[in-house]
This record gives C-alpha cells, sequence and structure tokens, in this order.
C-alpha cells in the first residue's frame, strides 16, 4: 500500500469515527443529576453559613440591649469582610475602667482610621459590645435566603454559560465524557 492510499484510509477513519460519535444520554442524564445535587448542596452551604452569621450578630444585638451602656471607640483598622466584598469593615477599640476591649462593626463601615463613633456595650460584660449604627435587627429573610438564592442564581448561571461554552466551541475532553 502506497503512502497515498495509507493517508486516505486514515483520514476515511477519523471522519467516520467523528460522524459515528453520538451523545450518550445516561451519561448526559447522570451528569445533570451529579450537577443539580452539586448545586443545591453549595446553596445549602452558604444559607447554614450565613444563618449562623446572622443568629450570631442577633443574639449579640439582644443581649448587648438589655442593659446597653453608651461611649466613644476609636477605629484603629479596617479589615475586608468575606459577606461584603465591596466594603471594609470597621475594627474599634474604647477602655472601660481602664481596661481596652476591642470590636468590630457588622456592616460595612465608610470613615477614615482614628475617627470616633458610637459603641453601646453589655454593662457587665464590654467584651460584647455593638456599633450604634448596627442595632438594627438583621432578618432571615433578606440577609439569609435572598443572599443565599442570589449566590445559588449566579453559580447557575457561570456553570451553565461554561458548559454551553464548552459545546459550542468543541471542547473535545468535555465532549469525550458523553460520547
Amino acid at each position: 500500500m502506497n503512502r497515498r492510499l495509507k493517508r486516505a484510509l486514515i483520514r476515511e477513519n477519523a471522519k467516520s469515527q467523528r460522524q459515528s460519535r453520538k451523545l450518550n444520554w445516561d451519561k448526559v442524564k447522570s451528569f445533570i443529576r451529579f450537577m443539580f445535587l452539586l448545586w443545591i448542596g453549595i446553596s445549602l452551604f452558604i444559607f447554614v453559613i450565613l444563618l449562623f452569621q446572622v443568629v450570631d450578630r442577633n443574639s449579640v444585638r439582644d443581649a448587648v440591649l438589655k442593659n446597653p451602656v453608651e461611649t466613644r471607640a476609636v477605629i484603629v483598622r479596617k479589615k475586608s469582610s468575606l459577606r461584603r466584598s465591596t466594603g471594609y469593615l470597621g475594627e474599634f477599640k474604647f477602655s472601660v475602667s481602664g481596661e481596652s476591649y476591642v470590636g468590630t462593626t457588622f456592616k460595612s463601615y465608610e470613615g477614615q482610621i482614628g475617627q470616633t463613633i458610637c459603641v453601646q456595650y453589655l454593662a457587665s460584660n464590654p467584651e460584647q459590645n455593638i456599633s450604634c449604627k448596627d442595632l438594627a435587627y438583621e432578618s432571615i429573610k433578606e440577609d439569609v435566603i435572598f443572599s443565599s438564592l442570589k449566590a445559588c442564581l449566579l453559580i447557575i448561571g457561570v456553570t451553565t454559560v461554561m458548559y454551553i461554552f464548552w459545546i459550542f466551541f468543541n471542547y473535545k475532553e468535555f465532549l469525550k465524557e458523553f460520547t
């Protein structure tokens, strides 16, 4: 067999393999089921984390508002927050009876380091303290349910677009899984 016939045979075999490659719908269904369970799992994880944070902060509010003492505190540093990527939390320091205590704002702090803010603390335990701007209770509905739904929809949207992109541009490694 000469070289030209050999190449033609190889091309013909490759073409027939490409044409005979069909989607295995059992694999596709299994993949969709897996992705659905993964999305549910990630959403539940985000929901539980947000729920824990809101319940914890609301319990601090409950404790401080039973017997509050108001004082002034100085912002000593700004630190980034996982929940609020656009803003910074303010870490403040205040003194009670010559002893220093530290606290953190619950919401994004827009001021500068060195500014004074109003702080309320529990009279019997100054370690439980809260900024006067953070006295409003957080709701489970808006701060937990809606936030976790937004995160879930974002994850679903990004992964769906990614898979469509892979199929559209004929990403071989991805398509091999389903043929």
